[in-house]
C-alpha cells in the first residue's frame, strides 16, 4: 500500500483543552448524557490543525509533500480509537490544491480536500466494506467516491490502514 505520513503539533491533537483527537474538555462538560461529545466532535475551522504530509507510493518513493489543515471527521465513528480526518489544502498552508493522481493514473485530480476514512461503522470488522460497495456500483455509470487504501503514520507512529476517499 502507499504510505501517508502526517505530522502535526501533538498539543493540537492530544491536549485536553485543545486537542482534536481526544475526548478532552468537551467530554468532561457532557459526560453525563447518554452519548457524550468529545473534542473530536467539534467542527469548524477553529478545530482545524496545521499538518505536514508526505505521500509515498507502493515502492516507497516520495510522490508529494505538502502542508495542509486536518480536522476530525465523522460523528459516531469519531469515538473509535482510529478517527477519520479531512485534509484541506489552502493557500494559508502553501497549496491551494493538490494535483496528483490520488486514485490511479487515469484519475489525475486537482484536490482541494480528501478524506482519510477509518471505514466508519465497519471499523471493527473489515475496514473495506464501504469502498467495496462503492466499487460494485461502477457498472451503473453513477457518480462514485474513488478510494485508495493507505497506511498512515501520525507523528511517526503507525496509525493503521485508512481508506483515502474523494
Amino acid at each position: 500500500y502507499p504510505v501517508l505520513c502526517v505530522s502535526s503539533d501533538s498539543f493540537g491533537l492530544f491536549d485536553f483543552d485543545s486537542g482534536i483527537y481526544v475526548p478532552g474538555i468537551e467530554w468532561r462538560k457532557d459526560s453525563l448524557t447518554w452519548w457524550p461529545r468529545g473534542n473530536y466532535h467539534l467542527k469548524g475551522v477553529e478545530w482545524e490543525r496545521p499538518a505536514s504530509l508526505a505521500y509515498f507510493d507502493k515502492e516507497g518513493v516520495v510522490q508529494w509533500e505538502a502542508d495542509a489543515g486536518i480536522r476530525i471527521r465523522g460523528n459516531g465513528s469519531a469515538v473509535m480509537p482510529q478517527k477519520s480526518f479531512t485534509i484541506f489544502f489552502k493557500n494559508k498552508y502553501g497549496l491551494d490544491q493538490l494535483e496528483y493522481p490520488l486514485f490511479g493514473e487515469e484519475n489525475t485530480t486537482k484536490a482541494k480536500r480528501f478524506v482519510l476514512r477509518n471505514s466508519g461503522g465497519d471499523f471493527i470488522n473489515t475496514h473495506f466494506k464501504d469502498a467495496c460497495l462503492q466499487s460494485l456500483l461502477s457498472p451503473l455509470d453513477m457518480d462514485l467516491q474513488e478510494f485508495q487504501p493507505v497506511i498512515v503514520f501520525l507523528d511517526g507512529e503507525y496509525w493503521g490502514i485508512y481508506n483515502m476517499r474523494e
